[in-house]
């Protein structure tokens, strides 16, 4: 009987300690949040709000890249494309590779890359999607051992993007 106290506090302020603040990216043709832990990275020479950004999580070595365009694409070419260059870029050594259909809401074409990066674990997520005139590309890199935490984190980022239209 003495824990029901502890219990209707925890009930009515508890939940509290486990909710997640979080910023939005609201622009004229789509939308999505994340963690306000995490830093949009307006200082990049590539940044373009409607087009082209990065959100960093604490500590840089974990982030989500954006590539938007206002054009069909074919999701083929553009996914066999970014892996080669995503490969030679981050110099991975490639041990594992997973095809994927789907980020968030979105149905498309993507690959997980799991390997070693100068001796180190990485994994990246590469997506694309195009309909209707519009295409994203995401990549998502995880250089952390906080996996768990931060796949939920990407995940409720690519849960919450929306196309403006987009149902």
């Amino acid at each position: 009987m003495r824990s029901l106290p502890f219990f209707i506090l925890f009930f009515f302020t508890g939940h509290q300690l486990f909710a997640q603040d979080y910023k939005i990216i609201d622009r004229d043709s789509f939308s999505l949040h994340y963690p306000s832990s995490w830093k949009l990275d307006t200082k990049s020479k590539d940044y373009e709000p409607d087009s082209t950004f990065t959100i960093n999580a604490p500590g840089k070595l974990n982030n989500v890249i954006f590539f938007i365009k206002y054009q069909n694409i074919n999701i083929e070419n553009a996914l066999d494309y970014m892996t080669i260059l995503t490969t030679s870029t981050f110099r991975i050594k490639k041990t594992e590779s997973i095809d994927i259909t789907n980020w968030g809401n979105l149905s498309g074409k993507g690959t997980v890359i799991k390997g070693k990066e100068m001796g180190s674990d990485i994994i990246i997520k590469l997506f694309v999607y195009s309909e209707m005139n519009r295409a994203l590309s995401v990549m998502e890199i995880y250089r952390d051992g906080k996996i768990d935490k931060l796949k939920e984190e990407f995940n409720s980022i690519a849960l919450s993007f929306k196309f403006k239209g987009q149902n």
